[in-house]
């Protein structure tokens, strides 16, 4: 960046009021234009992600299956109308990416300049943070994004407090806010589908927002109106309608990032060039500010300074019949139009379209220019993006977006991990599922019965730094349940996950959860004679877990027990009314626990105190 250009946040680097002026023009642009373009895309992405199309992987986080969780959006909501679904909050998150004003101006991301938005003004050359930079937070923070609430980094935080926080209600609320930046991420992916956000140009569409004086503050052409955002509005059932018969493949995607993607690879991809959103739109695709330049003699085109592509060589110029109707009249002749071709390397497949229209009729132009000027001759400021050339951008570029928009939902919840019962050895196993390496550190949480959830410290679990491959498991874990837990765990991983979390490269901490459900059995023991004088200790696999201070009729006792075989000993300690005589006896078991061995489940006994009654059952 020349040392003259300023980047930029609000309040650092530029005048506040040249900078007001700036984003309230830019805020009315709001890339794809209204609230229902981006509700639109985003419901559409949401349908094509895995939190819709894999019924587990809400469950397996403790939630509800797709379509019946609700979440609060503050602390405190205890009102169903403070209540969001999972896609309308995610809906909500991408709308909402608009407001305040100040965050459009990091809506934008040129990748052949590697730049964010950068806008002459009076008091110099403003650069703002690029949309990467602002809404991943991903390699450093600064005081440019020290407002962001709802980046990246915040929703891998708040997917943390969601699977770790102690208050059920709170895990709730954390879940919506994870939803929601998710939704602000979304935002940014779809901005990248808009060839203004990536070929540096400001546009606003309401003339008195965007009036001469502040025009000549920011010396640029504000008034630009974003034809493309106004034509996906206008056409959502169009929009639905071509994305039910032919939807881009969300798992070309997800495979273009090769298990070493990082959430930077969805605007500009390390692996397949040209694959990102970002430079794939910035490459392909033409702006009114940054269209072409022709060589009529050579019939050639070029991309204009700063601009290099798209370089024009695949491109053309077709003539179709055309009526033209202004204030003098009609006029007929042959419209002229530039088609070309790209190639996408996440599809491998090579698109044709319509890139530009010339600006008027072909004849009266024909009759301007010099047809046989000198070789290096190019004119400029002839081409024109129409109605026709959006419907062309808009069948490539929508379908795209959503698909990305899906993607990078999946890769956020790609983290598998898992904690399995080894039978043969009584201990467990942490186990790494996924398709990509992790390592970093893991937790285990207990909820008890009033989905209270708590760190588990003690009973043999401690927690684990690890590294384990894709399929890998972990040494063998002895630890048994907390007395309180009622058959629920959260398994939580937090540090690297292929590359997200690899400090070489960004400071994201990646995160996965897995909600572990171990059988919960309920024991019952007791005396059930006529006397009621006989105390007994209850044992499981030879640890107390109840001992009787006087004679019962019927102890419970619940216990987390992992699935397999296990040792039951009842204990006979003392009678009260005649010692020389044998107790009177029965223990029973919930529907989980089968008896294998080894005796009868009641009785009537001549036996000495101390003798123990011993079971094996066998929990499912």
């Amino acid at each position: 960046m020349n040392s003259s250009t300023r980047k930029s946040s609000l309040g650092q680097a530029c005048v506040f009021s040249i900078c007001w002026l700036v984003s309230s023009a830019l805020d009315v642009s709001h890339a794809f234009e209204n609230d229902t373009t981006h509700a639109t895309l985003t419901e559409l992405a949401v349908y094509d992600s895995q939190l819709r199309l894999d019924a587990q992987l809400l469950p397996s986080l403790g939630l509800n299956p797709y379509g019946e969780n609700t979440f609060p959006i503050s602390p405190t909501s205890f009102h169903g109308s403070e209540y969001l679904t999972t896609t309308q909050m995610i809906i909500d998150g991408s709308v909402r990416e608009d407001v305040p004003f100040t965050r459009v101006l990091y809506h934008f991301f040129d990748p052949q300049n590697n730049r964010g938005l950068n806008a002459d003004t009076v008091i110099g050359p403003i650069e703002f943070v690029a949309s990467p930079d602002w809404i991943l937070e991903d390699v450093s923070l600064s005081e440019a994004t020290a407002d962001q609430d709802f980046s990246y980094r915040d929703a891998r935080a708040n997917f943390y407090a969601a699977l770790t926080n102690g208050s059920a209600i709170e895990r709730a609320y954390y879940y919506g806010r994870t939803f929601k930046s998710l939704g602000h991420v979304l935002h940014h992916i779809q901005d990248m589908g808009q060839p203004q956000h990536v070929r540096n140009e400001p546009h606003c569409d309401k003339p008195f927002l965007c009036d001469e004086m502040l025009e000549a503050l920011v010396y640029a052409k504000l008034y630009v109106p974003s034809l493309l955002e106004e034509h996906v509005a206008s056409r959502d059932q169009s929009v639905r309608y071509q994305h039910a018969i032919s939807p881009y493949p969300v798992d070309r995607v997800t495979a273009s990032l090769g298990g070493t993607g990082t959430p930077r690879d969805f605007w500009v991809n390390s692996r397949v060039p040209n694959g990102g959103m970002a430079e794939y739109s910035a490459k392909n695709f033409l702006t009114q500010g940054s269209s072409l330049e022709w060589n009529p003699a050579q019939n050639s085109f070029r991309g204009i300074a700063g601009y290099p592509l798209p370089d024009g060589s695949a491109m053309q110029i077709d003539f179709e019949d055309c009526t033209w109707t202004g204030s003098k009249g009609q006029a007929s002749g042959s419209c002229g139009f530039v088609s070309t071709s790209a190639y996408d390397p996440v599809l491998a497949t090579t698109d044709s379209y319509r890139i530009a229209s010339l600006g008027l009729i072909w004849y009266p132009i024909q009759s301007l220019l010099d047809l046989s000027g000198a070789d290096d001759q190019y004119v400029s400021g002839l081409f024109v993006i129409d109605e026709d050339t959006l419907i062309a951008q808009g069948n490539i570029l929508v379908r795209r977006t959503i698909a990305f928009s899906a993607a990078l939902i999946d890769y956020f919840f790609r983290g598998n991990v898992n904690l399995v019962f080894d039978p043969g050895g009584a201990t467990w196993r942490i186990q790494n599922n996924g398709a990509e390496e992790v390592d970093g550190l893991f937790q285990l949480f207990s909820d008890d019965s009033e989905n209270v959830r708590t760190p588990v410290e003690s009973n043999g679990w401690l927690n684990r730094q690890l590294r384990l491959a894709p399929g890998a498991s972990s040494a063998p874990i002895a630890f048994s349940a907390p007395s309180d837990n009622r058959g629920n765990f959260m398994l939580t991983f937090s540090g690297r996950i292929g590359n997200e979390g690899n400090q070489a490269q960004n400071t994201l901490i990646a995160v996965a959860g897995k909600q572990i459900v171990v059988p919960h059995v309920t024991i019952t023991y007791g005396d059930n004679g006529a006397l009621l004088d006989d105390r007994f200790e209850l044992y499981i696999d030879n640890v107390l877990v109840s001992s009787d201070t006087s004679p019962f009729s019927a102890t419970t006792v619940s216990r987390t027990l992992a699935p397999g075989q296990h040792k039951v000993d009842l204990k006979y300690l003392s009678s009260i009314y005649d010692p020389d005589d044998g107790p009177t006896w029965y223990i029973s078991f919930s529907s989980n626990a089968q008896v294998i061995c080894c005796g009868p489940t009641s009785g009537e006994s001549n036996v000495p105190w101390g003798t123990v009654f011993s079971w094996d059952i066998l929990v499912q």
